[in-house]
């Protein structure tokens, strides 16, 4: 068994993904960790990503911690890994036809309700543009919600979410 977690910097620099990746390889779950998603991810960020550093690895699942756009980003590739359609097709409501992969979503963040929204958003510099891809199928099959992980975002982060 393998799976992808998706995550960002500090995540790692919290020692979060460390007790992870131990706990996913003591059941011996094979861990590829990737935290090279932008802050509000471009479509090319999210189709280099998954061409590069997700699709090559076929997980069994994904595991997402940190805050929307990590998440969103996870549920993209969920449904990328399962739907053999180009993301731009997908944009809008209900285009994708095929359950995406089983994802635990752990967001850091509070308040945006990424983790539990059956849509994730990607932008569209050259349009100026941010649009979603709507879908049951985007639904996580578990989300984890640990308040210890909002304790070390900055103030204005806790804040604004």
């Amino acid at each position: 068994k393998s799976v992808i977690l998706v995550t960002q910097n500090a995540m790692h620099n919290l020692g979060v993904t460390q007790r992870v990746t131990e706990q996913l390889s003591a059941q011996n779950i094979r861990v590829h960790m990737l935290d090279n998603v932008e802050i509000e991810p471009t479509l090319e960020n999210i189709e280099r990503v998954f061409r590069e550093d997700v699709a090559p690895h076929a997980p069994d699942a994904l595991i997402a911690i940190g805050g929307g756009s990590v998440l969103d980003a996870a549920k993209l590739f969920a449904v990328m890994l399962t739907n053999d359609t180009p993301l731009r097709d997908l944009l809008g409501i209900d285009k994708v036809t095929h359950p995406g992969k089983p994802m635990v979503l752990v967001p850091t963040t509070s308040g945006t309700g990424s983790e539990v929204t059956p849509n994730a958003i990607v932008t569209l510099p050259d349009e100026e543009l941010k649009i979603g891809v709507v879908s049951r199928h985007l639904l996580p099959t578990l989300v984890i919600l640990d308040p210890l992980l909002t304790l070390s975002l900055p103030r204005p982060i806790t804040a604004a979410t």
